[in-house]
């Protein structure tokens, strides 16, 4: 009997196991008809059109970058009829006007109230420290150079922010912006005259003496001081644009970046007026007195420069830097047109 009962039992627990283990298939199949997504009843609404839906199709990068193209040749030209006034006005009085009224335009934003990310703060420093030197030896070329001689010296700069890129942010560089960096370098070459790749050409000692005799002498020799310090800039900018680039400033905003460029500006401008003129009040030496003056100094130099700035940081977030910098060449053109429009001045040699 206990065997039979046993029996009895083992076969309604297999019965009664096999009925749950299907109705838990069953009641599984129902539960995975149940969560399958139901099919759409209505077809999805077309995608938007007309103006406003093509602009903001528009990738902004390289728009941003013509108008900053334009900006800069605003820029040039306020600092080329500052520097040829009767009393003209220092280089560094320029950059530290320039960067105090940028400064004082982000602090109004109150963009700065929280603190840089850690890892940001070299990034900042170097991107502010590049900046300005870019600035003040564009500046310094500017004075004894026509405007689009200037110009055109600065921005071989695409030939270098290829390199870097390629080098440090490993971006491609193609082959239309190599082209352009080609094209960029034969028009130093076509303008330097003495054509400063000669004069680096010849010995060391040669070379030496050239260079020295641009630093002692106005005349000629001044001239080619000035083409260095163009190349210098071109350098120094192309660096500013890796520092752009890098993944910890990419994320912050624009007027962020500015800020800190523009408060350490400020500071290494009066350093230089030091440095250079013997005290620091001297780079407040020159106080505009007529109201063109007062219009080159705000309007056309310091506010143009915060737009300009502010176009460039944030172009660089949608486009590579080589891409970008290409079209700084319509920065030539701008320059020549302004010199002519403003100044009637078109000197091409």
């Amino acid at each position: 009997m206990a065997t039979g009962t046993s029996r009895s039992e083992s076969m309604q627990a297999l019965f009664s196991g096999g009925g749950t283990s299907r109705s838990r298939r069953a009641t599984g199949a129902h539960d995975a008809t149940m969560d399958l997504p139901e099919k759409p009843t209505s077809e999805p609404a077309p995608a938007a059109t007309g103006w406003r839906a093509r602009l903001k199709s528009i990738n902004p990068g390289l728009p941003l970058m013509v108008l900053n193209s334009l900006l800069g040749s605003v820029i040039s030209l306020a600092v080329k009829m500052l520097a040829s006034m009767a009393q003209p006005y220092p280089t560094f009085e320029l950059v530290f006007v320039r960067s105090l009224a940028v400064f004082l335009c982000c602090m109004a934003w109150k963009v700065y109230k929280a603190r840089s990310p850690p890892g940001a703060r070299l990034a900042l420093f170097g991107r502010s420290l590049f900046g300005f030197l870019s600035v003040v030896t564009y500046y310094v070329s500017v004075r004894y150079l026509s405007l689009g001689k200037a110009t055109v010296i600065s921005f071989t700069s695409p030939i270098f922010v290829g390199i870097f890129a390629r080098v440090f942010l490993k971006e491609k560089w193609e082959r239309i912006d190599a082209a352009a960096a080609t094209i960029s370098l034969l028009g130093v070459s076509d303008i330097a005259n003495p054509c400063i790749l000669d004069v680096f050409m010849q010995s060391p000692t040669v070379t030496l003496r050239t260079v020295t005799r641009a630093v002692t002498y106005y005349s000629e020799e001044k001239r080619l001081l000035a083409i260095i310090f163009g190349l210098v800039s071109a350098v120094s900018g192309a660096t500013v644009y890796i520092f752009l680039r890098l993944p910890a400033l990419r994320p912050l905003p624009p007027v962020h970046i500015l800020t800190t460029f523009s408060i350490l500006s400020t500071v290494f401008a009066t350093f230089g007026s030091w440095i250079f003129d013997g005290s620091p009040a001297a780079v407040l030496r020159v106080v505009p007195s007529t109201l063109k003056e007062l219009l080159l100094l705000g309007p056309m130099l310091s506010f143009t420069g915060l737009i300009a700035q502010v176009c460039l940081a944030t172009a660089l977030k949608f486009e590579k830097a080589s891409k970008c910098t290409t079209m700084n060449f319509l920065q030539v053109v701008f320059s020549f047109l302004l010199d002519l429009g403003f100044r009637g001045i078109l000197r091409l040699s």
